[in-house]
């Protein structure tokens, strides 16, 4: 076997996709650009739906028959993106500050 020879395409899939999930999230995401095959590998929801249910984010419905590969991974990055780009929300019971006696 030649050293470099791509691993993903002399290892079953399912033993791919378990090397990749050692990776994280933007590590996967970079990986995903190093080859076509790659990507697609990266999109796969055995990689994804880990990381959404390790923090409780669970999909709003079934997913769709439609492109049923990568829902997880797009789930995940409207999570984190919801998380970090939310708007601050003003106090609805903030009382005024209490003046001194």
């Amino acid at each position: 076997v030649d050293i470099r020879e791509d691993f993903t395409r002399i290892l079953p899939r399912h033993l791919s996709l378990k090397i990749l999930s050692y990776l994280d999230p933007r590590s996967l995401c970079r990986a995903s650009q190093v080859c076509w095959y790659w990507h697609y590998l990266s999109q796969h929801n055995q990689l994804w739906k880990p990381k959404c249910l390790r923090y409780g984010w669970f999909l709003p419905s079934p997913p769709s028959l439609a492109d049923p590969n990568s829902i997880w991974k797009r789930h995940y990055l409207k999570c984190v993106q919801n998380m970090f780009w939310k708007p601050p929300q003003p106090h609805l019971h903030s009382q005024p500050p209490l003046s001194p006696p």
